[in-house]
């Protein structure tokens, strides 16, 4: 099928202009995006690097007070090493 074109009329030269000005800044505000994602990626990369290095410092604090993985611990705000054990209560 093919189409047939008619030109009924030409925009004004103002109207030219604002088209082509929308469309750079289009252009402008899909490369802003752009950028932005790719900064997003490397700080979700730094993020990610930053939460590794935490969970391998905790773990050696762990390994060097010789507490077992399943011994829930804690660092308090003092910077005390502290394990948690539940308190067991007999009924009478």
């Amino acid at each position: 099928m093919s189409q047939t074109e008619q030109i009924l009329g030409s925009i004004s030269e103002d109207e030219r202009n604002e088209i082509e000005r929308r469309r750079a800044l289009t252009s402008q505000i899909l490369n802003q995006i752009g950028n932005l994602e790719w900064q997003k990626s490397r700080l979700t990369a730094q993020l990610e690097a930053n939460e590794q290095a935490a969970r391998q410092l905790l773990v050696s604090i762990r390994d060097r007070f010789e507490v077992s993985e399943e011994t829930p611990w804690k660092i308090d705000n003092d910077g005390n090493f502290v394990t948690l054990s539940e308190e067991t209560t007999s009924e009478g």
